[in-house]
């Protein structure tokens, strides 16, 4: 897995398999770009642990225009990706879980997903399986 250039943006970078990507291409000498929609506590975690072990990084706002030279090349990998199979049948629990990750929202979980979560995090099972039985 070597990078093919100096630079390295790693979409998703603060979850999942991102920051073992980000390590990897670091440790291997490339400037790595950890981004990030949703999850910019964690991508500066990502970015802290990088910097701690001599790494070049960052990680740049969600929406940016970076500068390129002329005869640069962009090398992205996404560690992120969309799920598997209709969102209603993802576990309750996984979507909460996403809500208090902040990758989704408590709209989103009872709009897409079908689950209801209560205004303290937890799941209201009634209204969840109303939801579901639309």
């Amino acid at each position: 897995m070597k990078p093919d250039s100096k630079c390295a943006l790693v979409t998703g970078g603060p979850s999942g398999i991102g920051p073992a990507i980000a390590g990897k291409f670091s440790a291997q000498g490339a400037w790595v770009a950890v981004l990030a929609s949703t999850e910019a506590a964690k991508a500066q975690s990502v970015v802290a642990d990088i910097e701690a072990a001599g790494g070049a990084v960052t990680s740049p706002p969600p929406m940016c225009d970076p500068i390129l030279k002329p005869g640069a090349t962009v090398v992205s990998y996404s560690s992120g990706g969309a799920g598997y199979g209709p969102p209603i049948g993802r576990a309750a629990e996984q979507v909460m879980e996403d809500e208090r990750e902040g990758t989704v929202s408590r709209d989103k979980a009872r709009d897409v997903y079908g689950v209801a979560i209560t205004d303290v995090g937890e799941i209201d099972a009634a209204a969840t399986g109303r939801l579901r039985s639309r």
